[in-house]
């Protein structure tokens, strides 16, 4: 009797005639054809002839929309002069190489029009503003289809994200597993300072001003979670033929054989994320894709917030040489957080114990050295107590001193020779004002107190 079965075989994914283009580009009308490529899209989308390959037209027209500061107003066209142009239905696949991205003249306060001016490009995820009850019109028929998106006779605590999100999505939002699943966040942890700026917590279902919220948040399979964040695909709405409302569906954004036949253009299961987050994470997932436009050693007419002040001659044009600054690409796997090991004191300087929950919520914090601006001191009163300066989070009376007296004593067993008696002097006297500090001075003196620089601080 064999208790033994074959190995396993990968999915067997159908043999289809080499397509020599995969990928279509998106011209500015406003530029010479040597470099007005906007964007270059992976075409997975099967049209009318299912031997061919093409692009969903409105997933095309969402993508430039973000890209201009959220028109929703143009349309594509094959030809370079929008007066000629026939424009293409959105609902039709794209099967040509390459299209044109048409806007109307926006006509300013005076009465003036930028009709013989490029049209304006968001050069990075970081500048663009999320367009608050502004979606297009394909996104804001999804929500409206998915209004059970959030069970209101059902609430989930959201103090640990990964129980709430396991007891509210049970499964891979893709595939289906309940195995091997992780919370994948929507807007990414590194995006943090966006998201406060463009005050997405409205969006959270908690009360709780935070990206850890189950509105930004899904179960993934592991593997699907690491594709996601790379990123090799993005959740869209499109149309389906025997439904009225759209649904939302896995769209590849780069080739993969495997995960276009398993999952493009699949329906996503149930989800109760924000339809919002979603819309943020897709815009996330094009602007990277902009970086040969703002590489090709061209000036650029740019919709940013902090250049007019600076050329305010240049009806929005940037040299190439800024240019090339926006075009410097994020990390394309999203900030995670690394687990933290260790006795349940901190070491912080005086820092009693924290909870485990405390311990979670900390952040790392970012510091600007200079040698010719060294930590300014002067907001501390001369007689403010050293062991509690540095504690970022209120000590517990109850647990202080006991706390304190442990990591002493830890600090002393595993250090004979008293370095750390020597440094916190030197601390000490930096503290009191004694002591002028350069930049890596400033930094040593820093992390004696608790700081923690981001691996990539220089």
């Amino acid at each position: 009797m064999s208790l033994t079965r074959e190995p396993c075989e990968p999915p067997a994914t159908p043999t289809r005639p080499a397509i020599p283009n995969r990928q279509i580009l998106f011209r500015h009308p406003g530029y010479g054809d040597s470099n007005n490529v906007l964007l270059k899209l992976f075409a997975p989308d099967i049209g009318q002839d299912s031997a061919g390959r093409g692009l969903y037209a409105q997933y095309a027209l969402h993508a430039c929309g973000i890209i201009v500061g959220n028109r929703w107003d143009g349309w594509l066209s094959e030809v370079k002069d929008p007066d000629a142009s026939a424009r293409i239905d959105p609902t039709t696949i794209l099967c040509n190489t390459s299209y044109y991205f048409h806007l109307p003249p926006l006509i300013s306060g005076d009465g003036t029009d930028d009709l013989n001016l490029p049209y304006r490009i968001v050069p990075t995820f970081r500048e663009w503003r999320f367009p608050h009850d502004r979606l297009p019109d394909l996104w804001k028929q999804t929500a409206s289809a998915a209004c059970d998106f959030v069970n209101p006779e059902q609430s989930f605590a959201t103090l640990n994200l990964t129980l709430a999100l396991q007891a509210r999505d049970v499964s891979c939002r893709i595939t289906g597993c309940r195995e091997g699943t992780q919370v994948a966040h929507i807007c990414p942890q590194k995006e943090a300072e966006w998201w406060y700026e463009n005050g997405m917590s409205r969006y959270n279902f908690g009360s709780a001003n935070t990206l850890d919220d189950l509105s930004n948040a899904l179960l993934l399979r592991t593997d699907l979670h690491i594709a996601f964040d790379k990123p090799k695909f993005v959740f869209v709405p499109k149309k389906s033929a025997d439904q009225e409302n759209p649904r939302l569906v896995t769209h590849l954004v780069e080739a993969s054989a495997e995960l276009e036949y398993l999952y493009h253009n699949r329906a996503m299961h149930s989800l109760r994320s924000s339809i919002e987050t979603l819309f943020a994470r897709f815009a996330w997932t094009i602007f990277p894709l902009l970086d040969a436009f703002l590489t090709c050693r061209e000036r650029r007419r740019l919709l940013v917030a902090n250049e007019s002040a600076t050329f305010p001659e240049s009806d929005g044009f940037i040299p190439w040489e800024r240019c090339a600054r926006y075009s410097t690409k994020r990390s394309q796997s999203p900030e995670k957080r690394k687990p933290e090991a260790g006795p349940a004191v901190d070491e912080y300087i005086g820092l009693p114990a924290m909870d485990e929950s405390h311990r979670r919520k900390r952040r790392k914090h970012r510091y600007a050295l200079s040698p010719h601006h060294p930590p300014d001191l002067s907001s501390h009163p001369p007689d403010h107590r050293w062991d509690s300066f540095a504690a970022p989070m209120p000590a517990s009376p109850a647990t202080s001193a006991l706390a304190h007296t442990w990591l002493e004593q830890e600090r002393l067993r595993s250090n004979t020779q008293d370095e750390w008696g020597e440094k916190k002097a030197w601390a000490k006297r930096v503290w009191k004002g004694n002591v002028m500090l350069d930049e890596e001075k400033a930094r040593k003196w820093l992390e004696i107190c608790g700081v923690e620089f981001e691996d990539d601080e220089s």
